[in-house]
């Protein structure tokens, strides 16, 4: 385990073959989460594979991610990546949010002492309005 600033990561470039960048993007402003992926792109080898998580700031929650700086829509975030240079392969928009029906399950797995079971709704792909969740998996070119 490293930690490091995001802009600057410690290491050679083209070394990885996986990367894994969940969570964060949201917490950087503009400039700071663009080197950040840019960084990403660099120490990624080519053909190497990226995957990238960033909540869902345009849709029913949005407004209630009160410690982000940043808030994605699934357009803004894939040319995010695209932009840096990566190839994206998929994306999702997934963890469905419905209104009255999650906060009432919430309030019983609460009142019960237990977390919300919130895995099969992870596996849904669902309109963006409704989806919690972008995920994209991309790759960098190899040239």
């Amino acid at each position: 385990f490293c930690v490091a600033d995001a802009r600057s990561i410690p290491f050679k470039s083209n070394v990885f073959d996986f990367l894994i960048c969940t969570e964060v993007l949201e917490h950087l402003v503009e400039s700071q989460g663009n080197a950040a992926v840019r960084e990403c792109y660099r120490v990624l080898r080519p053909g190497g594979v990226a995957l990238f998580t960033v909540p869902n700031g345009k849709g029913v929650l949005g407004d209630y991610f009160c410690a982000h700086i940043r808030f994605f829509s699934f357009e803004s975030i894939t040319t995010l990546i695209k932009e840096a240079g990566f190839e994206v392969i998929s994306g999702q928009k997934f963890g469905l949010y419905i209104p009255l029906v999650s906060r009432f399950i919430g309030f019983v797995y609460n009142a019960q002492g237990r977390y919300v079971p919130v895995t099969p709704m992870l596996n849904l792909n669902v309109p963006e309005s409704l989806s919690l969740t972008f995920l994209i998996e991309c790759r960098k070119p190899v040239i």
